[in-house]
């Protein structure tokens, strides 16, 4: 069993790091695809100035210029003109943009020179100027050509093409021609040209490590792919965790995934590093998990030759099937029903064939369409009606099952074939109220006996108390009369104590006790509760591990009664727990899917336990089978029927010799949650 065990771990080990190996390929390839999806442009070029980015920012900062110069020129000529002051607000925004562009652009200089006067605008020198055209890269723009000094195919693209007609024609209005140059040396701070070119260049020293990262990132996914689909399951595999959960919820929840990834990509406009993705890629992973946990939950399947058979849609129709087609009652074949469902199949394929052959025809294939409609709407009717019944019979199940038995089903309003069902139905109805009146009557029966006998026992036991409070009072010589008279009063008063009990039992059983129910503080209650015994358990060693709860341990409940409930509790522990030992007191918020709260004791037992939990809450049961200690057997039982009628319960626990008590009540809701 031992070495079992040892290769079903290693196994899932394995497995696991073969997962993990997995999401970490979908990592690194997402790295790679990400830095060459990025620098695609680069990706495509073999020198920085071919590429499409050099090409529409040198062209932009040509048109910037030739606007600059020709059209907008200075902010007082914009002022001076005679247009509405918003287009000229706009023309002076626009100034503006473009001389930050130029002044951004510190490896770009430029000649802007007129034909018929000669005159030149420029950034540089009057001496640089008769070089401009000796540098390695530039281009000159006039109206009707453009050369280049290093790309023939510039202003090719889409984008710059446009660009450079506006050039153009900006240039033939008013006879000038444009050249513009870069430096030979970039400034690596420059925003356009000195800063993409290094990112051009440490892309090209990396690209093979990108490629790598790529084929690594689909190796791992495929090899991961091929083990687990090699490994998971056989023929005689035993089910793993997702294959409890029915196939098409898989896929549900699979599709349900990829909703995060949809959300966030939405939200992802602009990706300035791979750090952005994380988010994404996080749930990208997640939802492939799902997908991936769906598919070898389809491999196992196939290879125990159970994939259609654990089909939830199969099972169900094959239920539909045998409900339709198998008379349980008579134990055999409903066949017209079965004769039935392959009529109304049979007709749907008419109404289908007759549509697709007639559909050149005309009139038959005007008739089959409305002939198809017609006969489904007459059906869904006739099987609409069918369901309405028989959510009127489950309702009136549903309702007798939840304790009001008194619902009535009318069986008139049911259609024919269900008429019969649903006055069986009335029937054992009226069986369950018989059964229930029984029930109650000897319930009442046995209160009235107990609370009758104990009426009967009280008077002379009370007669007896007064009796030997009479005696203790008279002058009596003899010791041993004495010590008769205190066996008498002792016994008593403990006979008196067990007939109070038996009433309180019957009536927390029978319900008839007043309940007042309002917010308390357990521990405080608790706390009232273990001074009343602190001689007791002082007297026995034990000692009490109670930490107090923040905030305030609030529970509903009745004062008095749970007030007893506890009491009860901290008696038994008095009478029960071993000598010398600690007893522990525990507040646990938030129990049972977090709608409710508990109070937990523990303490070690003097008595072997050896019983079931639940005969302790029994009457008269008693962990102490020898009755060596007082007690009588309803102390636990008391709680638990006062608990259950407060709305809490009382479980009862037993590991070895330790005894522990829960208390468990609804969570009480504040006006903060509710704010909430």
């Amino acid at each position: 069993m031992a070495i079992k065990l040892k290769k079903l771990f290693r196994h899932m080990i394995t497995k696991a790091l073969v997962l993990l190996m997995m999401v970490g390929g979908v990592f690194i390839g997402a790295w790679g695809f990400y830095n060459i999806a990025i620098m695609e442009d680069a990706y495509q070029s073999e020198n920085f100035y071919e590429t499409q980015q050099f090409e529409e920012d040198l062209a932009r900062l040509a048109h910037n210029i030739v606007e600059k110069e020709l059209v907008l020129t200075d902010e007082a000529s914009i002022l001076a003109l005679e247009i509405p002051e918003e287009e000229k607000s706009e023309k002076v925004r626009r100034l503006r943009i473009i001389e930050h562009n130029l002044k951004q652009a510190k490896d770009l200089d430029y000649m802007l020179v007129s034909k018929m006067t000669k005159r030149v605008i420029s950034n540089i020198s009057k001496s640089q100027q008769t070089s401009i055209l000796d540098r390695s890269i530039y281009v000159r723009w006039d109206y009707a050509s453009v050369e280049t000094s290093f790309n023939p195919n510039f202003g090719q693209n889409y984008f710059s093409n446009g660009i450079n007609e506006d050039i153009q024609r900006l240039l033939g209005l008013s006879q000038h021609e444009l050249i513009v140059a870069i430096k030979p040396e970039l400034d690596p701070a420059s925003l356009y040209f000195g800063e993409p070119y290094n990112t051009f260049t440490n892309f090209k020293q990396h690209q093979n490590e990108y490629f790598i990262g790529i084929i690594i990132g689909l190796f791992l996914i495929l090899f991961g792919t091929v083990y687990l689909t090699v490994f998971t399951g056989n023929e005689n595999g035993r089910k793993q965790f997702y294959d409890y959960i029915p196939f098409e919820i898989q896929v549900i929840l699979a599709f349900v995934s990829t909703i995060p990834v949809v959300a966030i990509g939405e939200q992802m406009h602009t990706i300035n590093q791979f750090m952005d993705l994380i988010p994404i890629l996080v749930a990208l992973v997640t939802s492939l998990l799902f997908w991936f946990f769906c598919y070898l939950s389809t491999v196992r399947r196939i290879k125990r030759g159970a994939f259609f058979k654990e089909l939830l849609i199969s099972q169900v129709l094959i239920k539909i099937i045998e409900a339709m087609t198998y008379d349980r009652k008579q134990g055999r074949l409903k066949p017209w029903l079965l004769l039935l469902l392959v009529a109304y199949g049979g007709m749907n394929m008419f109404f289908i064939l007759l549509f697709l052959v007639g559909f050149n025809i005309g009139i038959t294939f005007l008739l089959s369409l409305p002939m198809f409609i017609a006969f489904n709407i007459i059906v869904l009717l006739f099987v609409n009606e069918r369901i309405r019944t028989l959510n009127k019979m489950m309702h009136a199940t549903k309702e007798r099952v939840n304790g009001h038995i008194n619902y009535p089903l009318e069986t008139k309003s049911l259609t024919r074939e269900f008429r019969e069902w649903g006055e069986e139905l009335n029937q054992q109805q009226i069986g369950m109220e018989k059964a229930l009146e029984e029930a109650m009557k000897g319930e009442r029966m046995k209160t009235e006996l107990i609370t009758n006998v104990t009426h009967d026992l009280k008077n002379p036991l009370t007669s007896i108390i007064n009796y030997v409070d009479l005696l203790k009072n008279e002058e009596i010589d003899s010791d041993d009369a004495k010590n008769y008279l205190q066996i008498l009063e002792e016994k008593s008063l403990r006979l008196k104590s067990l007939i109070e009990q038996l009433v309180e039992a019957s009536k927390a059983s029978s319900g008839n006790v007043e309940i007042d129910l309002e917010s308390l503080d357990a521990y405080v209650l608790l706390q009232q509760v273990i001074g009343e015994y602190e001689e007791a358990f002082a007297d026995k060693g034990l000692i009490m591990v109670m930490d107090e709860p923040m905030p305030p341990f609030m529970i509903e409940g009745d004062g008095r009664l749970l007030h007893r409930v506890m009491d009860n509790l901290m008696a038994n522990v008095a009478k029960y727990a071993l000598e010398n030992t600690r007893v522990y007191i525990s507040f646990i918020e938030k129990e049972k899917n977090e709608s409710h709260v508990a109070i937990e004791i523990k303490n070690i037992s003097k008595e072997a336990l050896n019983m079931a939990p639940e005969l302790l809450t029994e009457r008269f049961i008693r962990g102490d089978r020898s009755r060596h200690t007082e007690g009588n057997g309803l102390g636990l039982s008391i709680a638990k029927s006062l608990s259950e009628a407060m709305g809490a319960s009382l479980d009862i626990g037993i590991d070895g010799d330790l005894f522990k008590a829960t208390l468990t009540f609804p969570c009480i809701i504040t006006n903060a949650e509710l704010d909430q």
